[in-house]
């Protein structure tokens, strides 16, 4: 059941809240459209790490609700504000990469997304 790995670059807004979508979608045959892959009792892990350290920046999981699946196939990821306020993330962390990873109810892990993260630093304190 491999899945195309979604290449995809995010840019974070320090200090607000963001929702990244994607949705996972799978092919019978090359004949067939594709159909939007059940993600009932699957969970999720995303991982935020600085590129020349690998030093971790943010970690979200299903479990903790900051990433929801759904039976359509919508992999929904939030990023709070306050994720983005504290430690590395004043540092001006760039370049970072992330991976998003899924495990099926059967113990599968397929990597579903990676890619590039730049950061908009906050100018605006106190709000």
């Amino acid at each position: 059941m491999a899945a195309a790995i979604i290449d995809r670059s995010l840019t974070i807004p320090q200090g607000a809240d963001i929702t990244y979508a994607w949705v996972w979608k799978t092919k019978a045959s090359e004949l067939e459209p594709p159909v939007a892959k059940d993600l009932t009792g699957w969970s999720a892990r995303m991982q935020l790490s600085l590129l020349d350290n690998r030093a971790l920046l943010l970690t979200l999981t299903s479990s903790s609700g900051s990433i929801t699946l759904s039976s359509t196939g919508q992999i929904t990821a939030k990023i709070r504000a306050s994720d983005t306020s504290t430690g590395l993330w004043l540092r001006r962390p760039l370049p970072a990469r992330y991976d998003l990873v899924l495990t099926s109810p059967t113990n599968e892990v397929v990597r579903v997304s990676e890619g590039s993260v730049s950061i908009s630093v906050q100018q605006t304190e106190g709000v």
